[in-house]
């Protein structure tokens, strides 16, 4: 039982970790290229 789990909970960590990690990128980099836009049209 013990076993099992630990095979299965670090998949599911990185797939949570790894989402959360592209949501904030791209986050970031849209924010980026609005400032990039407001930039451009100012």
């Amino acid at each position: 039982m013990t076993s099992a789990c630990n095979s299965f909970a670090p998949w599911e960590y990185f797939k949570a970790t790894l989402l959360e990690f592209l949501f904030r990128h791209l986050i970031t980099h849209s924010r980026q290229f609005q400032n990039l836009l407001c930039l451009l049209y100012t």
